[in-house]
């Protein structure tokens, strides 16, 4: 008898309160947490220590998913459940919303920084537990404080976090494959708990420093290039040899799309032969992709198609973005249609088998 059909979103994300930080922040920091202002077009922007990230946040921005849950009341643990029910999903592993956008500023002060990071980390905890095999935390770890984020993610994985994750465009600009890192590989390669580099509005340069990359044009840039940022921090991590230190450290590639896939691996084998030596990889670099990477899809992604039909569907997973701007209602048949030319095996991996085995469901 086939096993029943189990579909497990791989991207979505909470909306962190307003207020969180309001009370929750240890005392020498209390009054200094993330709050959000209305900016004159009415968005929601973000403030910290009298910065303010280039983009506003974009959890309660125009979209349909937005709108579903204003009308059932809001983003509430009980809601979500309602959303997920309506829309066909069994599992959704949760990121941060707001936090994602703060990496560069929360820096400034690292110990301030560490406060903030962890008044989340326990609030997503506490929110997934309304449904713990439906509704599954996701740590974060910063940047700013490796040691630090290693022991920040052994702590709430402590508590029923399923994974960690870090942000795409470092603003501490450290290599990906730097052995600083170290701390915070072996503690998820230990724990047997994947890593996920998630795109980010946490820097404003983009790693190349252009006047594109500026104001209003910031956010149109960012979209444009998401997947440009995934694609420079696994570069790193390949050559930097982080897969060979620890063979065993799953890493997922998220909301970066993944029809780009296939070409860079093909590219990076291309040129192995000739400038391997100048990296600390022991293999060609597409065979990490079948042993130590993962990659998520949209719905409505055409480039999918290339990405399952060149490397298969062993290191594929599905994503809604929900309930960000980009998310959409009744995607479940999206993605069906897309995974339609593999076999009904492929296809149950994509949909949920692979998040299952990755997260240890």
């Amino acid at each position: 008898m086939a096993e029943p059909e189990l579909v497990i979103d791989a991207d979505g994300h909470v909306d962190e309160p307003e207020d969180l930080w309001d009370e929750r922040l240890e005392a020498p920091f209390r009054g200094r947490g993330p709050r959000v202002e209305r900016r004159a077009d009415g968005a929601r922007q973000i403030v910290i220590e009298g910065f303010r990230p280039f983009v506003a946040s974009p959890f309660h921005a125009e979209g349909e998913v937005a709108a579903r849950l204003r009308e059932l009341g809001g983003d509430t643990p009980a809601n979500r459940l309602v959303l997920l029910d309506e829309e066909g999903v069994d599992v959704s592993i949760l990121y941060p919303s707001m936090l994602l956008a703060l990496e560069g500023m929360l820096g400034r002060d690292p110990d301030h920084g560490m406060a903030v990071v962890r008044v989340y980390n326990d609030w997503v905890v506490e929110w997934c537990a309304a449904d713990r095999s439906r509704l599954v935390p996701i740590a974060y770890a910063p940047l700013f404080d490796l040691a630090g984020a290693a022991e920040e993610v052994r702590r709430v994985a402590a508590r029923g976090a399923r994974g960690a994750a870090i942000v795409a465009d470092n603003p501490r600009n450290i290599p990906y494959g730097d052995p600083a890192l170290d701390p915070l590989y072996a503690v998820c390669t230990e724990l047997g708990l994947p890593l996920a580099v998630h795109i980010s509005t946490t820097r404003t340069d983009c790693s190349v420093p252009t006047p594109y990359f500026d104001g209003f044009k910031a956010p149109w840039f960012q979209a444009a290039l998401t997947s440009d940022l995934t694609k420079w921090a696994i570069t790193m991590m390949l050559q930097g040899g982080v897969f060979d230190r620890f063979p065993q450290l799953q890493v997922v590639m998220l909301e970066s799309m993944g029809g780009w896939v296939p070409s860079w691996l093909e590219r990076m084998d291309e040129f192995y032969e000739d400038l391997g030596h100048t990296t600390a990889m022991s293999r060609e670099p597409s065979s990490y992709f079948g042993t130590n990477l993962y990659v998520s899809i949209s719905p409505h992604e055409r480039g999918a198609t290339c990405l399952l039909r060149h490397c298969g569907a062993d290191r594929v997973l599905w994503a809604t973005d929900f309930p960000h701007p980009d998310s959409r209602l009744r995607t479940l048949p999206a993605m069906r249609q897309r995974l339609a030319e593999l076999s009904e095996d492929d296809a149950q991996r994509v949909l949920g088998r692979n998040a299952q085995t990755l997260y240890g469901l």
